[in-house]
């Protein structure tokens, strides 16, 4: 069979079939049109995409200077921990960072005072005792790995008094709208208000 004859329409039974051939063809190439459209569609969204990303690194630079006064008095507070606690109990704990540290103590008591930029006053309770790798903590005791510090409670009231290393880093990062610890506020205040050890960092 001469294909190139149905294509061309010569004769009378090959030019009906020739028809038939370019119908098919046709709606084959309108059906490949149909399944690519999405694919070509998409085009369109990313470049918006992109353009949202770069209103929003806009946006967000803005507001890194915006609050940047703010932002570095909170890393600042968050160096530091000084506070007293009321309740029954006796210990003491001496931290040159978590690694380090030793003591031994057990108390149930509320606390006020400063301990960085979380509210400034909780219910805190400790049974801790041990020394550098093998020193156990159970209870609500909210100290970063990093601090230099120490606890002591003697019946019914506490003291508590610690700087930490990481924060110290974090401040002075800031300086430069650097943020290793991930805690400045662009427009929105995060204090924490739990007094849960894991939510402390």
């Amino acid at each position: 069979m001469d294909f190139n004859k149905i294509l061309d329409g010569e004769g009378s039974a090959p030019t009906a079939r020739g028809s038939t051939c370019r119908y098919r063809v046709r709606l084959l190439g309108f059906a490949l049109l149909l399944v690519a459209a999405p694919a070509f569609a998409q085009i369109g969204p990313e470049r918006g995409d992109d353009r949202s990303l770069e209103r929003k690194s806009t946006a967000s630079g803005f507001r890194k200077v915006a609050f940047y006064l703010p932002n570095r008095v909170f890393d600042f507070l968050d160096i530091w921990r000084f506070n007293a606690g009321i309740g029954l109990g006796a210990g003491i704990n001496i931290r040159p960072t978590k690694s380090l540290q030793f003591g031994l103590a057990v108390y149930d008591s509320v606390r006020f005072g400063l301990r960085g930029r979380r509210a400034p006053f909780w219910h805190e309770q400790s049974w801790e005792g041990g020394i550098d790798g093998m020193y156990y903590e159970g209870g609500e005791t909210e100290r970063g790995f990093y601090e230099f510090g120490g606890t002591i409670h003697f019946f019914l009231v506490g003291l508590d008094a610690a700087f930490d290393i990481e924060e110290i880093l974090d401040f002075g990062c800031g300086i430069f709208l650097s943020d290793p610890a991930d805690d400045d506020f662009l427009g929105t205040i995060r204090l924490v208000v739990s007094d849960s050890a894991d939510d402390s960092r």
